[in-house]
């Protein structure tokens, strides 16, 4: 079976939406340095250094686990090609913990990915066992968000429950009832509002502009505010709305104020260079 495709966010011109954190100390700056290590060993293709993400990804939901960094952890995780390198890491995770899956006292990060990496579709399983796989993710990950001594992992699982097929829109909604502090907060928010306005572009513009006026002068250590993170979603409407024009202004606005928030062979930076036509 192939790797899932139920992307966290739904936004069209989102490469990796986004490596925002808002960090206050050393440790958590040090985090920040090694994230944007990460990301870029991504979007290079370095395949060989693969292992190192599974690496920082239990030591980010060690240290942190409710955290915006723990939140693009899990979003890097999502980009991973599921090569021999990762297999391998895979491999020697489930031989140390999936018969202690169950126990919510130890090694929860180390569960988590296992349980993700398998909803990805590592295993290679059938067409057949899809269903079977999905009830099963989502068994373990409910019974974490629910019954977990640690608070702080109840909160992490729910960003993995958001990949749910049929259930995103639902363990947004129970998220955003019960960590309405939580510092994953205002990126949920905003997925919650592109996942449930996505047929009306309109609303979801509108609803956009109201969450950068609760959330968009947050500054993340990297110089630019959260209100980025709006345009490139309004940016993702009115490209739905054939709007091409609007669509150019809002990713105009994006590259303006953050050169680097886009790949260069993102489909933003491809349509500004290119004479595209939507039909």
């Amino acid at each position: 079976m192939k790797a899932f495709q139920y992307l966290i966010f739904l936004l069209l011109f989102s490469q990796l939406m986004t490596v925002t954190v808002w960090a206050k100390d050393n440790d958590s700056n040090e985090l920040i340095i090694e994230l944007i290590e990460m990301r870029n060993t991504i979007y290079n293709q370095e395949y060989n250094n693969y292992s190192k993400i599974i690496d920082y990804s239990i030591n980010i939901f060690n240290q942190k686990p409710n955290s915006a960094e723990a939140f693009n952890t899990v979003i890097l995780l999502d980009k991973l090609e599921l090569n021999d390198i990762i297999i391998k890491k895979y491999k020697d995770l489930k031989d140390k913990y999936f018969s202690s899956l169950d126990d919510l006292n130890s090694n929860i990060p180390e569960k988590l990915i296992i349980l993700f990496l398998m909803f990805r579709g590592i295993e290679n399983n059938s067409n057949s066992d899809i269903d079977s796989l999905i009830n099963f993710f989502n068994e373990k990950l409910v019974n974490i968000s629910n019954n977990c001594p640690n608070k702080n992992y109840m909160a992490l699982s729910y960003i993995f429950l958001f990949y749910h097929p049929q259930k995103s829109l639902e363990y947004m909604i129970e998220f955003k009832n019960k960590f309405n502090n939580s510092p994953m907060l205002p990126m949920v928010d905003l997925n919650f509002i592109v996942s449930t306005y996505q047929k009306t572009p309109e609303t979801c513009i509108n609803e956009i502009i109201a969450w950068q006026k609760s959330f968009g002068n947050i500054a993340s250590p990297f110089g630019w505010k959260l209100e980025i993170e709006g345009y490139s979603a309004i940016a993702s409407c009115y490209f739905i709305l054939k709007n091409i024009e609007k669509t150019k202004e809002y990713l105009k606005k994006v590259i303006n104020e953050v050169p680097e928030y886009y790949e260069d062979d993102s489909d933003a930076k491809l349509l500004l260079m290119n004479n595209v036509k939507i039909k």
